[in-house]
């Protein structure tokens, strides 16, 4: 994933003084117990989709009904 893409939530940082700040507050954890059956991510195969979100966001997200959600979607392929 290309660095300036690992982000999945924006907003104003009012603590730091950061206004459209980007985080990366979403993941995609496995248990031990799948991973020890043998379940693995599949190298390179995990997601933000930015293009996604912003298809479904109309009057540029000014307002909360504006976009779909408050992050972006996050998404990984497995495999046995």
């Amino acid at each position: 994933m290309i660095e300036s893409d690992r982000y999945s939530a924006v907003f104003d940082d009012f603590v730091e003084g950061i206004p459209g700040k980007q985080m990366l507050l979403d993941h995609i954890m496995l248990s031990p117990g799948l991973t020890a059956g043998g379940l693995r991510k599949v190298p390179g195969s995990d997601a933000v989709h930015h293009a996604e979100y912003s298809t479904q966001v109309v009057n540029n997200g000014t307002h909360r009904e504006d976009r779909p959600s408050d992050h972006r979607p996050v998404s990984v392929r497995l495999q046995y």
